[in-house]
């Protein structure tokens, strides 16, 4: 079976209610990434505000292939600074943002920095899992993202 490669400075927002399933298709696509992505990435960040079970596993699985995994309680600030300061990532990163959008809402400035600055100028690709797509924190950053849209056993996918 093909799979289609998605390239480019990748934005991507899995949407779904608790429970229905946002973080293991997450860990699907991160795990099986080299039928997802055009470019498999070489580092994957974890931000969060509780590490998921499902994403610690991934970690020690991502590691042991070789992959660099980091984890970040909270959002990426300090990690973006990092790359702005060396000037951008060398290898394709991928940030992963679980259920932030409370710190998301109380630090817009950033939150756009990274979405809007940070994935096209600094070689970083941003995955974020969220209950609310219509959030006042994802106004301005919302148009530019693939979409999934998660509904227990539903997935849509929407490019952008």
């Amino acid at each position: 079976m093909e799979y289609p490669l998605l390239e480019g400075a990748l934005k991507i927002c899995i949407v779904g209610p608790s429970g229905s399933g946002k973080t293991t298709l997450a860990a699907k696509l991160i795990a099986n990434e080299e039928h997802v992505f055009k470019r498999p990435h070489k580092t994957v960040i974890f931000c969060h505000e509780f590490l998921d079970p499902l994403f610690r596993q991934l970690a020690e699985d991502l590691a042991e292939r070789g992959i660099t995994v980091r984890t970040n309680h909270g959002l990426p600030n300090e990690i973006m600074a990092e790359y702005e300061a060396s000037g951008g990532a060398t290898e394709p990163t991928l940030i992963v943002i679980d259920d932030l959008i409370l710190r998301l809402a109380k630090d817009p400035e950033q939150t756009e920095k990274l979405f809007v600055w940070g994935s096209s100028k600094l070689n970083l690709d941003v995955m974020i899992l969220v209950q609310n797509l219509y959030h006042k924190s994802l106004r301005n950053i919302s148009l530019q993202w693939y979409v999934v849209l998660v509904k227990k056993v539903t997935v849509l996918y929407c490019s952008r």
